[in-house]
């Protein structure tokens, strides 16, 4: 049902607006991750590509990219063992909040005096995580800075979280 409301919105705004996108409903979701469900049921990529093109209006070029993209991102996924795990450093603050974030985080402008103490707290977690890491024979294999915008703290400020991830992760 949800897939169809969001077709009869995107066809009465293609209309309206005399413009329409290659990602056809798939707009704002990760469209791989679909792509890998059709192709875990059974379908056969070619399928998967018509699936694209008709329940969810996508063009055949976006619709090839999903699917060279699964394979791409299959290939990297397939090296993961049940030892390994991604490490997510979260940096709640921005220079300004833009309004249709969907992260938690703040402005600098307004939260920034938190910074040094929220960096503290961050390297003292990242230890903690490593020792439970390595109690737990856990291997590191991605890290993913996010949550925010990363780049609001000074050099300093992640030169220690970096130190931190060294520190702590075989890296």
């Amino acid at each position: 049902v949800e897939r169809l409301v969001c077709v009869c919105l995107y066809d009465a705004l293609c209309e309206l607006t005399g413009t329409s996108s290659k990602w056809g409903v798939l707009t704002g979701i990760r469209p791989v991750k679909l792509v890998e469900s059709l192709l875990a049921s059974g379908l056969h990529p070619e399928q998967v590509i018509q699936v694209l093109k008709k329940d969810y209006l996508v063009s055949e070029e976006k619709a090839r990219l999903c699917i060279e993209t699964a394979g791409e991102e299959q290939k990297i996924t397939s090296l993961s063992t049940d030892r390994s795990f991604s490490l997510y450093l979260s940096v709640p603050f921005c220079p300004s909040r833009c309004s249709y974030c969907s992260f938690v985080s703040h402005a600098v402008e307004k939260a920034g005096k938190l910074i040094p103490a929220y960096v503290d707290c961050m390297v003292k977690e990242i230890a903690a995580a490593g020792e439970s890491a390595a109690r737990c024979g856990m291997k590191l294999e991605t890290i993913y800075f996010g949550g925010g915008t990363p780049t609001v703290l000074t050099a300093d400020q992640l030169r220690r979280v970096t130190k931190a991830v060294k520190d702590h992760f075989d890296v």
